[in-house]
């Protein structure tokens, strides 16, 4: 091919990007939204008892408070 001849007309590399970019749109975007997917089972369930050592870490606070209140005012 010389200099005076035409190239053959063709897409440009510019218009190939073009198309593969709208070829390819729906699997290259991930999906906005999920209804339904969880993370997995909870911890817990909601009509668990309360635990029996609550009263006694409650005390166990209320009794270093009254220590850093000592300890601080004395």
């Amino acid at each position: 091919m010389s200099a005076a001849e035409p190239r053959p007309a063709g897409p440009t590399p510019d218009e190939k990007i073009d198309e593969a970019v709208e070829d390819s749109f729906p699997a290259s975007d991930p999906p906005a939204f999920q209804a339904g997917v969880t993370g997995g089972a909870p911890d817990h369930q909601l009509d668990d008892p309360p635990r029996r050592n609550a009263p006694v870490i409650a005390l166990i606070a209320v009794a270093a408070v009254l220590v850093l209140v000592w300890a601080l005012f004395g």
